[in-house]
């Protein structure tokens, strides 16, 4: 039985400030080291949360991770209810 070489997870990541508190993240993983996942399609869409915002996420087993995203830097304090200033 012939073994699957290992191989290198090649990541690829960009961050686009598009204002003082607002970013757009991409990034593409091929090889991913996660052995568990064999298929992940989601998208998620938050408020009122750290790094609050819109999402969307693709996994295939040990090929390839993308993720595209729009969110905001600040953090949430829960105690006040607002964000932190």
């Amino acid at each position: 039985m012939a073994l699957m070489k290992k191989m290198k997870t090649i990541m690829l990541c960009k961050n686009i400030n598009l204002s003082r508190n607002k970013s757009i993240e991409i990034q593409l993983d091929v090889f991913p080291d996660d052995e568990a996942t064999i298929f992940k399609c989601e998208f998620k869409a938050n408020q009122k949360t750290d790094h609050a915002g819109v999402g969307f996420f693709l996994e295939l087993y040990k090929l390839f991770y993308f993720h595209i995203q729009f969110y905001d830097h600040r953090h949430w304090d829960y105690e006040k209810k607002r964000w932190e200033i």
